[in-house]
């Protein structure tokens, strides 16, 4: 199958619209040529998008659900133009940076400060300033102004900010090596069902998101505060318990003999990463984004 990307922006835009007249005022175009688009995309999928709902039309439950797939391809799509053009962009990058770095006590670190350094040698007038905030911290904190940018799991709603997706982080689940799932090469979601797992650190995220996918497959884990110390979490872990951590874990390095197995792999599941940052700052940290999108590449999945 392919699909017409014109078609695709064409539903994008009815969708947000309401109708082919608004989604056309928005492309500058007839609504005809909307609608027109919007029925060859039917033909090509061989599914109807759009029901009629009162004088207007609105989305069939398939259309829905295509709705939020498409929304998030076409925003990748933009970040790959953005990333081929801030490759090309200009080299001369001055000043201070200030850039906030998510990390989650023991459980993940984005990026280490040493991750960094080549993007110093490569703009030796620009200075780099790493702070490892919290995921919160460092949303709240650009909002405020305190930083230019800030790698953050999830996407920022406010506007006046870019979000720029460069990646995702996979999950890895830490348990006893007498847990019953400890044996296994990888574990789903849907084996969290009725598990005392750790509440994530990061409540803006990855808690709603795990949650979200967790009811999706009608599991119902037993999320449970554990304070981010390594002795609380080696008690937890003792309890039978199971910590969700990612790359560069302390918790992984601390306690070695924990069993540790990759999580919603086989289920695609992973959480997003972007590089978020104010409209007008765009040009300037263009080189900052492409940087960090290649880092992202080369990083090994696997924690600790």
């Amino acid at each position: 199958m392919s699909l017409n990307l014109k078609h695709l922006v064409y539903f994008d835009e009815t969708v947000r619209a309401g109708s082919f007249a608004g989604a056309a005022r928005e492309l500058g175009l007839s609504s005809q040529a909307v609608a027109k688009g919007v029925r060859s995309l039917e033909d090509e999928l061989g599914a109807h998008l759009f029901e009629k709902s009162g004088r207007g039309i609105s989305p069939t439950v398939f259309g829905e659900g295509f709705s939020r797939q498409l929304t998030d391809t076409l925003q990748r799509l933009d970040d790959l133009v953005f990333y081929a053009r801030s490759c090309q962009a200009s080299h001369d990058v001055a000043g201070v940076i200030r850039l906030g770095v998510a990390t989650a006590p023991y459980r993940c670190r984005v990026f280490e400060p040493g991750d960094f350094r080549a993007y110093g040698t490569a703009h030796p007038r620009c200075r780099l300033e790493i702070r490892s905030f919290s995921n919160e911290l460092c949303a709240s904190s650009l909002k405020s102004g305190l930083l230019d940018a800030a790698v953050i799991q999830g996407s920022l709603e406010k506007d006046g900010f870019e979000c720029r997706r460069f990646g995702s982080l996979e999950l890895h689940a830490v348990m006893a090596t007498t847990h019953r799932l400890a044996s296994r090469e990888g574990i789903s979601l849907g084996d969290l069902d009725g598990e005392l797992v750790a509440e994530p650190a990061d409540g803006r995220c990855l808690f709603p998101l795990i949650e979200r996918r967790c009811s999706a497959v009608g599991a119902r884990p037993h999320f449970i505060d554990v304070v981010p110390t390594i002795t609380a979490a080696q008690r937890f872990l003792d309890r039978e318990g199971i910590i969700l951590i990612s790359r560069n874990s302390y918790l992984a390095q601390a306690i070695p003999s924990a069993a540790i197995v990759p999580l919603g792999r086989a289920e695609g599941f992973s959480v997003p990463l972007y590089l978020a940052y104010p409209h007008n700052q765009a040009e300037r940290l263009a080189h900052l984004y492409s940087f960090i999108a290649d880092l992202e590449q080369n990083m090994d999945a696997t924690p600790g």
